[in-house]
């Protein structure tokens, strides 16, 4: 794993962390942070995978959302 990728998992737990402590006033906050996390891993599922799975996996993390 490179540690551009390292450092994203470990943001994504330090907020998960946070999420998970922090409810209400931090909540606003938390959401700002996951907006450019999540879209920068879609990014890099795109140009690490070819179109088909790319669409598979965000539908997949489309329908986990809902």
């Amino acid at each position: 794993m490179t540690p551009i990728m390292n450092l994203w998992f470990m943001l994504i737990l330090i907020l998960l962390l946070l999420s998970l402590c922090l409810p209400g006033a931090f909540l606003g906050a938390i959401v700002v942070f996951y907006v450019p996390i999540i879209l920068g891993l879609l990014y890099m599922f795109c140009m690490l995978m070819g179109p088909l799975c790319f669409t598979v996996v965000f539908i997949c993390l489309g329908l986990f959302l809902v």
